[in-house]
């Protein structure tokens, strides 16, 4: 999956979603977890904008291996 032309950020966020859904936590666990996971996420999420912010020039709409964001938090 590393190597795929497919797999987006978005894709790593769903599968990731998936596991912890079908994982064999109790219901307690699992939402514990998944808050945590939330959490670091986003702060994932921001430290990539962070870093990144001083690219200038880049402009999403005319970049071909660009996704939407739309639905990333």
């Amino acid at each position: 999956m590393i190597g795929s032309e497919n797999m987006s950020l978005l894709g790593w966020k769903q599968l990731a979603k998936w596991s912890l859904e079908h994982s064999c936590m109790s219901p307690g666990q699992r939402a514990s977890v998944t808050e945590q996971w939330t959490k670091k996420w986003d702060e994932y999420c921001q430290w990539i904008v962070d870093a990144y912010s001083w690219v200038e020039g880049w402009d999403p709409d005319l970049d071909p291996n660009h996704t939407s964001n739309q639905g990333m938090h």
